[in-house]
């Protein structure tokens, strides 16, 4: 090769080698230099995009059946914050109000950004916030989740207090199945993220510890408040009977004051629309209305477990009384075990038998719980003892004769009740020994007086009835000297009436009748027995297809697809 082309070859590689590894270099740190500019602008533009949130505050109070997420708050306070210190130091990120529809709109860049909303209503501040305690700075409360809708949601729930519908949902954060001061979290707890998107949308609750509308029930005094108007409820409802019971049997006649009650003293011609049984039907059903609304309420507010066992019992033997004698009197009854809110409920009648079954059940659990005696502002409720008269005087109709006796002998055996030598005492003294159950406590009674003319007070419930309770369950079981024993006591303490020693099962249940009949005179418990003994014995003066009275006209015009008592 000539020595230029060489030289020529030689450079030529000299400097060709080394400027590819240059333009190389160069045109990576080119490339390097656009990715991590797109890099950095990529994430300058997702920093300073923008999103729509739009939070829409629903009223937890304005809860009712058929407004299941309450209604939407107008003028409600929105706070966002984008961390919980902005919270502790009140510096919220951004503020808005809500609109007539509910909502407060916020433009914000994406992230993660804490809820706050509250709204002033009244006296009352109404949150999504609800603070519980607050350590070191840090508020604490409860996770909310939602509303409880249903007594079913309530159940499958973790145990917590102000469980019911209407009322937020707590979360149990420990999952120990039961909500308390272990599951306090630091808030606010409520949050959204924002992503890139056009709208991000959320709907959240206030109200407080308690939503449900006009609700002041939250302690034991509230309770008993409520329970000492079931009682009086109660009564309303028994002066009512005595009067529809006095006329139907025929004891007494519908003349004076009594002659708005005609309608009802032929039998065979009462009227569905009569007036007076409505005005029954409606007293006996408003006081199990008020039986339950009892135990609602105490099936979630925080007791003590010896108050909840009492007020508990005591409104299962009210409602049990209730059924009792509303079974007794009409047969079917609605059966209404929970406090119904909703007005557009309509009810269906059970089959006949149905009402006495769930009044004994009612009755069976209350007597475990309730006291031997209540104090003195109590006496008007019903004690352990009278629930146990109410249970024998039950069993009666259904033949129950030992479990009546039973409980009669323990009532008569424990010696807490009396046979006054002055046997009209249990009228005119409330705190007669022989009184199991007055359901009135008003030392000014006049309505019996007025009625019927003779007592101040009319037990619901007296050692008396205890007595004829044990001899009819021992003519039954044909046990029949033992029962003359029995009404011996009874008759003797008047020592103005005398009746043989019967020997036949026949004479001797008529013994009983004219017995019974001549010491509860004008007490409301006459028709009971008649239609009790018609079935039994097979005599009296009422028609089979008439032994109950027929279902008011206006429920069944109201609850469509009922059907009347055959023979009305």
């Amino acid at each position: 090769m000539p020595l230029f082309e060489e030289k020529t070859a030689y450079h030529m590689r000299y400097f060709t080698s080394p400027l590819k590894t240059r333009l190389s270099g160069f045109i990576c740190l080119l490339i390097f230099s656009f990715i991590i500019s797109s890099c950095a602008k990529k994430a300058s533009d997702e920093e300073d995009l923008q999103a729509e949130l739009n939070i829409e505050v629903n009223d937890a109070t304005k809860w009712t059946l058929t407004t299941p997420d309450g209604e939407v708050s107008a003028g409600a306070t929105v706070n966002l914050y984008r961390t919980k210190q902005e919270y502790k130091d009140a510096k919220p990120y951004k503020t808005a109000t809500t609109n007539t529809e509910g909502v407060a709109g916020f433009t914000v860049p994406a992230g993660n950004y804490f809820i706050v909303a509250e709204k002033n209503s009244g006296s009352k501040l109404l949150t999504s916030n609800i603070t519980i305690e607050t350590v070191n700075g840090a508020d604490k409360g409860y996770a909310l989740d939602g509303i409880f809708q249903t007594k079913a949601e309530i159940t499958a729930a973790p145990i917590q207090t102000y469980a019911k519908p209407g009322n937020f949902k707590k979360k149990d954060i420990n999952g120990d199945g039961i909500v308390n001061d272990l599951d306090l979290v630091e808030l606010p707890y409520l949050s959204t993220t924002v992503k890139n998107t056009p709208n991000t949308k959320v709907r959240i609750f206030i109200g407080s510890t308690d939503n449900v509308p006009g609700n002041a029930v939250s302690t034991v005094a509230d309770l008993y408040n409520i329970l000492d108007a079931t009682v009086e409820s109660v009564y309303n409802f028994q002066k009512q009977l005595t009067l529809v019971d006095e006329i139907v049997s025929g004891e007494v006649s519908c003349d004076g004051n009594l002659s708005a009650f005609c309608s009802l003293s032929n039998r065979q011609n009462i009227s569905p629309a009569d007036a007076n049984l409505l005005t029954l039907w409606n007293l006996g059903l408003t006081s199990v209305t008020k039986a339950n609304t009892v135990l609602y309420y105490a099936s979630y507010i925080d007791l003590a477990a010896s108050d909840k066992k009492l007020i508990e019992a005591e409104a299962k033997a009210l409602r049990g009384y209730l059924y009792f004698m509303l079974g007794a009197y009409f047969d079917r009854v609605p059966i209404v075990t929970e406090l119904i809110t909703d007005p557009n409920v309509r009810f269906n009648l059970p089959e006949p038998g149905e009402v006495s079954i769930q009044a004994i059940a009612d009755l069976r659990q209350a007597e475990a719980d309730l006291p031997l005696t209540w104090p003195t502002e109590k006496r008007n409720y019903i004690s352990k003892y009278a629930c146990k008269g109410l249970i024998a005087k039950l069993l009666l109709k259904y033949q129950g004769y030992d479990d009546a006796l039973a409980k009669a002998n323990e009532i008569i055996n424990s010696n807490r009740y009396s046979l006054s030598a002055d046997t009209n005492a249990v009228y005119f003294d409330l705190n007669d020994g022989e009184v199991l159950w007055n359901a009135g406590k008003n030392e000014n009674e006049t309505f019996f007086m007025n009625y019927l003319g003779r007592a101040k007070y009319q037990p619901i419930l007296r050692l008396s009835e205890i007595y004829l309770i044990k001899a009819n369950v021992l003519t039954e079981k044909q046990q029949l000297h033992d029962a003359y024993n029995v009404l011996k006591i009874l008759v003797d303490r008047k020592q103005n009436r005398f009746f043989d020693d019967q020997t036949v099962l026949l004479y001797a249940r008529r013994s009983l009748s004219e017995v019974w009949q001549y010491e509860m005179r004008n007490e409301g418990s006459r028709y009971f027995n008649l239609v009790r003994w018609q079935t039994v014995w097979h005599e009296g003066p009422i028609a089979q297809y008439r032994l109950v009275l027929p279902i008011p006209q206006h429920f069944l015009d109201t609850n469509p697809g009922n059907t009347q008592t055959y023979g009305y």
